[in-house]
């Protein structure tokens, strides 16, 4: 029987982790948007000696993703997603349900990930902006190219991903992976996130590449066009 998912994870969090200090639910159900396979993301803050350390369950009708974590070791991957700009963990804390909060801990937590979400990703610097330009041109290459449609359904997933990708953090906004691709587009501009399902369809069920082409060029142009000749990178010695 499944329960109430807020229910649901305040039992498991007193089952195996009584000593617990702060606990967050997180996760599609707790957004209202779950499907059938959804589960519960749950942020755990203990003083166990084995945290920081990540594990699944089935409970309560549920499948559980606990990420337990000391507060040293939570500020830690914090600073990592930030790092990668993709904000994993903030996200939890931020649109969660707070479940334990025996010191006000749980409560600063969500007031962190929230202000952390607001400002954004830093912006990017002018070399890594020639990477992403570099990068993204050498796939637009690929898939003008290809003559393939196996091979072309891979460079165009390759290809949309790193279009996507590249608007967000031009924008200074936080990149998402999977499903949160297009979630993450959707939120920043709605219209470019039809374009570049519709644009990937085209290509899909059609052979058609330009409407993919057009979008990739598009963010490519934003960013400063073509990056090729003349890209250089030391490697380490």
């Amino acid at each position: 029987m499944r329960l109430d998912p807020v229910e649901a994870a305040l039992r498991f969090v007193t089952q195996r982790f009584p000593e617990a200090h702060a606990a967050i639910v997180g996760g599609s159900p707790i957004r209202g948007d779950a499907t059938q396979t959804s589960d519960l993301d749950i942020l755990i803050l203990t003083d166990r000696e084995e945290a920081p350390f990540r594990a699944s369950y089935h409970e309560h009708g549920w499948p559980i993703e606990a990420f337990v974590h000391t507060d040293r070791s939570l500020e830690k991957f914090f600073v990592s997603d930030v790092r990668r700009r993709r904000p994993s963990l903030p996200n939890i804390a931020a649109e969660g349900v707070i479940l334990v909060d025996n010191d006000g801990a749980a409560a600063r937590l969500q007031e962190t990930a929230r202000d952390l979400l607001v400002r954004g990703p830093k912006p990017l610097t002018a070399e890594q902006m020639e990477d992403w330009r570099y990068s993204l041109t050498d796939l637009l290459d690929d898939f003008s190219g290809v003559g393939r449609l196996d091979e072309g359904m891979f460079i165009a997933h390759a290809l949309a991903i790193e279009a996507t990708d590249l608007l967000l953090l031009m924008n200074r906004r936080w990149l998402g992976s999977g499903k949160w691709v297009v979630r993450a587009l959707a939120r920043f501009d709605p219209g470019a996130a039809i374009r570049m399902t519709e644009a990937l369809e085209a290509y899909v069920r059609c052979e058609d590449k330009e409407p993919l082409l057009r979008f990739a060029e598009g963010v490519l142009a934003q960013a400063g066009g073509r990056m090729f000749e003349g890209y250089h990178r030391q490697a380490p010695r």
